[in-house]
């Protein structure tokens, strides 16, 4: 029978963990962490492409509206030429 005051070599006194799980846990963690700062990173950049567009958008619309004010008055000029160049020529009387 074995004394319990013996003491036991070092080699089987220690209790080794095994360390892969926890190493294979913190590579998970890590390329979860990859993959959200990806994700996160997209988004703003679609964020940010949308902002763009709306403002070129803006822009667009405000340059038409300037030109169809511009070739509005230009008609109503050429309509009111037009009518003064006709005079009281064609306007019918009443009887």
């Amino acid at each position: 029978m074995e004394n319990p005051n013996t003491t036991k070599p070092l080699h089987e006194r220690t209790h080794h963990k095994p360390v892969g799980p926890v190493i294979g846990s913190a590579i998970v963690i890590i390329i979860l962490l990859i993959g959200g700062l990806y994700i996160w990173a997209q988004q703003l950049n679609k964020q940010e492409q949308r902002r763009q567009e709306s403002q070129k958008s803006e822009v667009e619309q405000e340059r038409e509206l300037e030109r169809l004010k511009a070739e509005s008055a230009n008609d109503l000029r050429a309509i009111q030429a037009e009518i003064d160049a006709l005079g009281t020529e064609v306007v019918p009387t009443i009887k």
